[in-house]
């Protein structure tokens, strides 16, 4: 069966310009009707998601959920005290985040933290996850984290696809065995630019560590390691004067940042303070780690 466009162009082509208009016409409403549907399913998403009244920290409570449908997309918004308003889907983004950051905290908060001044500890998770986490949990928020990497370029290397694909059917091959070209041209791409992001981002990691007298070591693929570059009381005389020159907060040495905890050990409470590495830049100067990983 034809679609309502169909019908139009064929009466546009007959001549019969009014009822080209009236088929046109049915088509968008019909559109604007299946965009209508699923929007306010979406809304009826966001109100179960974020009720009246329900509270979330860094916003405040909701007050209402208000909305608005375009012919192309509609807007969300979840209205909290005070007028602020924020787009459902951001929103729903950055709560998954807090809740895979409180995931990768309890792994670390589950480490065995060595008393062994040169120890050093699995980093939790293999390979990908493990680099992930750790950029998780060092706060370097601005910069991707390998499965976004992969969700950002995962159409850019179609490029690659394309020129193989032409070049085996110039070559005489099947369909098949182009396609086949294409997908092996491809894969080779994005695994050698993944190679090279993964590369610029243990460097990225390894700058803010340096920072706190650390280093990342790689055991083994699937396999990393955290280990003091001296010891791990080094490392926490050097984590008392990072947070120290940011200024927020004041330890005279890495035995009173130990103390304060209290930790049991140095390793622990440089672990603990982490995401301070990500300061580095700003306290004794240099380069952002996103600038390295241009």
């Amino acid at each position: 069966m034809k679609t309502l466009l169909e019908q139009a162009e064929e009466a546009r082509q007959a001549g019969d310009r009014a009822r080209c208009l009236e088929l046109k016409a049915k088509a968008e409403a019909e559109r604007h009707a299946e965009i209508k549907t699923r929007h306010d399913a979406r809304v009826e998403a966001a109100k179960s998601d974020f009720p009246v009244g329900k509270y979330i920290a860094g916003y405040g409570a909701v007050e209402k959920i208000e909305d608005g449908c375009g012919t192309q997309r509609g807007w969300i918004s979840v209205v909290f005290g005070g007028g602020k308003r924020e787009d459902v889907d951001r929103l729903r983004r950055e709560l998954a985040k807090r809740a895979e950051r409180a995931a990768i905290g309890r792994k670390y908060a589950a480490l065995t933290f060595k008393k062994e001044a040169h120890a050093s500890i699995d980093i939790p998770g293999t390979y990908e996850e493990a680099l992930d986490g750790l950029v998780r949990y060092m706060e370097l928020d601005r910069i991707w984290t390998m499965e976004e990497w992969q969700d950002n370029n995962i159409d850019s290397f179609y490029e690659a696809y394309d020129y193989a694909y032409k070049e085996a059917v110039n070559d005489g091959q099947t369909d098949e065995k182009a396609e086949e070209a294409g997908d092996a041209a491809r894969d080779d791409a994005e695994g050698e630019a993944f190679e090279e992001y993964r590369g610029k981002l243990i460097d990225a990691i390894n700058c803010a560590l340096e920072y706190a007298g650390l280093e990342l070591l790689e055991e083994e693929k699937g396999v990393y390691r955290l280990a003091p570059r001296e010891t791990w009381r080094e490392a926490a005389e050097k984590m008392a004067m990072l947070i120290s020159g940011y200024g927020t907060f004041e330890y005279r040495s890495g035995k009173e940042l130990k103390e304060t905890g209290p930790y049991k050990t140095y390793c622990e409470a440089v672990m603990q303070h982490l995401h301070w590495a990500k300061h580095g830049p700003e306290v004794y100067g240099g380069r952002s780690y996103d600038y390295m990983m241009r």
